[in-house]
Parts: C-alpha cells; structure tokens; sequence
C-alpha cells in the first residue's frame, strides 16, 4: 500500500524507530498544541545532512538536490 512509504519517512523523522515503534516524539504528533513543533524538529534532524552540504538546498532545482544525496 501507499502506508509503506510513509514508515520511511516517519522513521527518518524521528517519530519511529527502527524497528516502527513510535517513540516520544510521535505522542507530540497527536497533540495539536505541539504538532508543529515536532514536526519542525524531525525535519530539522531528518534532513540536517543535507543542509549541511548546502544551506539553500530548499532553493536547489530537483538534479542539482540530486547531487547532494
């Protein structure tokens, strides 16, 4: 199913762990005082790499991000 890709994307966020078990940032997802905030978190964790390789990588053309990862 579509779900699959989204296990990935949650585990490299930080809202499960390896073995798809939510961990404590997943509880933040579920309140709505605190989504935004978690999410924020996990991307800033998730895709801290690739920032790192280029500050502006959200300005980047899709073959140019291509490079970086």
């Amino acid at each position: 199913t579509n779900d699959r890709a989204l296990i990935g994307l949650l585990k490299k966020l930080g809202f499960l762990d390896n073995s798809g078990k939510p961990t404590a940032n997943y509880a933040k997802l579920k309140n709505k005082a605190l989504a935004k905030r978690a999410i924020a978190e996990g991307i800033r964790k998730g895709y801290a790499g690739l920032y790192e390789a280029d500050e502006n990588a959200h300005q980047l053309a899709p073959d140019q991000l291509k490079g970086l990862v």
